[in-house]
């Protein structure tokens, strides 16, 4: 034999053996393709399976958050009724309720509390009677702004002064639930910081004695008398933005919440908002906000759910 015809002969081998090798590569590989794509669809399937049991279960949130904004609602309606006996309304009693003033005490004389005051500043018919706080730089800071206001470091001391109408709330959250429950008790009316408590039973507790009183509560949830937000809902509700399907929310802060500290003794006395045992957590102490406006759209969108 020829040995160019050998050195033929070994090359159409060697092909026929590297073919056959790339064949059955490519049916691994195939079989690979094929077991992982069905893994693949194994996965849709399971999510569709999901589907009906997630459906199920943003109905039954839903209309449990419908009943939490109803109560909501309703305890807001109660707080900010008044009823006059027309019998009653003479020219003197006019004329006295008129001349009357709102005597109030701020709890929390720190940054939201001294912002508290200059608000009540401009409104002609309240007075600041009293103040309190049990850290000293900050109550100096108020007794400065309020100087004729009766000092107090422990406001159950505060609450047992009968010269006083409503109080206003600005401590840290942690201090919410027993500061608001002891003020009812005492038969003040409550304007309250967000958020209302920290757990749902503390919520509860409040809820109830309030049903129990004849005082206003108030938690200060400000976005319901924001002009954009106002006028956002308006196109909402018009129907100028279509149907709602869901909600994002984004929320920018641009600035660092450390406060400077006299001694790392003060440090979650002052910084109280970075530790999630005192604030609740960034969803507590932002979120609630945004919490808030899709609570009052979804008095459009609940029916839809």
């Amino acid at each position: 034999m020829k040995k160019s015809t050998m050195i033929l002969i070994a090359l159409v081998a060697i092909v026929a053996i590297w073919g056959v090798s790339a064949y059955n590569g490519l049916v691994k590989m195939d079989e690979s393709v094929n077991t992982a794509w069905s893994n693949v669809e194994n996965q849709y399937q399971r999510r569709a399976d999901l589907i009906p049991n997630l459906v199920s279960t943003v109905k039954g949130y839903a209309a449990h958050e419908k009943e939490t904004l109803e109560a909501v609602m309703a305890a807001r309606s109660k707080a900010t009724q008044m009823t006059i006996d027309p019998g009653n309304l003479t020219p003197e009693k006019l004329q006295e309720i008129k001349g009357q003033k709102a005597r109030v005490a701020l709890i929390g004389t720190g940054s939201r509390g001294r912002y508290h005051i200059h608000n009540l500043f401009q409104i002609p018919h309240a007075e600041i009677v009293a103040i309190c706080d049990d850290y000293e730089p900050h109550l100096k800071l108020g007794a400065e702004l309020c100087p004729n206001a009766k000092q107090y470091t422990d406001y159950r001391k505060l609450l047992e002064d009968k010269d006083i109408d409503g109080v206003i709330i600005s401590t840290p959250l942690g201090w919410h639930a027993r500061m608001v429950l002891d003020s009812l008790a005492a038969g003040k009316h409550v304007f309250c910081e967000k958020a209302m408590a920290r757990t749902m039973e503390e919520c509860k507790a409040i809820y109830d004695a309030y049903q129990l009183s004849d005082k206003a509560l108030y938690f200060c949830m400000q976005r319901m008398y924001d002009e954009k937000y106002i006028k956002g809902v308006q196109m909402i509700r018009e129907g100028l933005v279509g149907d709602i399907v869901g909600m994002r929310c984004h929320w920018f802060r641009n600035a660092d919440w450390r406060r400077e500290c006299p001694s790392p003794e003060f440090e979650r006395r002052i910084n109280w908002r970075l530790y999630k045992e005192s604030s609740g957590g960034l969803m507590t102490e932002l979120g609630t906000h945004q919490l808030e406006v899709c609570n009052w759209v979804m008095d459009r969108i609940l029916g839809k759910i």
